[in-house]
């Protein structure tokens, strides 16, 4: 009988603490949103620790899909970059930039520190760091 009330006691606490906790928000929920990153946020896009131009990240157009904006000068740095529109995370932590047409035009993985490291083409270089 002493079993049976310390085993009640048991429960009733486990289930009291979980009915006060407040759940975890379903992926894609309003909550979830509301812990993305703002929308607009810059970056500078570097070539081989030279050349740079700006890409704006913006609005969230599906979980992990992002619209950008590169600024025209990016194609200085490889060419037809200008054209990219969409900004892909992987849970992996890896970027890509991608054409409207799906066309990967560049992948980043993510570097020591702070950014991003390109990866795909191999060359040039390119770093990607929030301005």
């Amino acid at each position: 009988m002493k079993l049976l009330s310390i085993l009640a006691a048991g429960v009733a606490l486990y289930g009291g603490t979980n009915f006060f906790q407040a759940p975890e928000p379903a992926l894609g929920s309003t909550t979830a949103a509301a812990r993305q990153p703002p929308a607009g946020i810059v970056y500078r896009l570097t070539a081989d620790g030279s050349e740079s131009c700006l890409v704006t990240r913006g609005k969230a157009l599906s979980p992990g899909t992002f619209a950008i904006r590169p600024a025209a000068d990016c194609d200085a740095l490889l060419p037809g970059l200008a054209r990219a529109a969409v900004w892909r995370e992987t849970e992996d932590g890896t970027v890509a930039f991608d054409r409207d047409d799906a066309t990967r035009m560049i992948a980043f993985s993510v570097a020591d520190g702070d950014g991003y490291l390109s990866y795909a083409p191999a060359t040039p270089l390119l770093q990607l760091a929030r301005k």
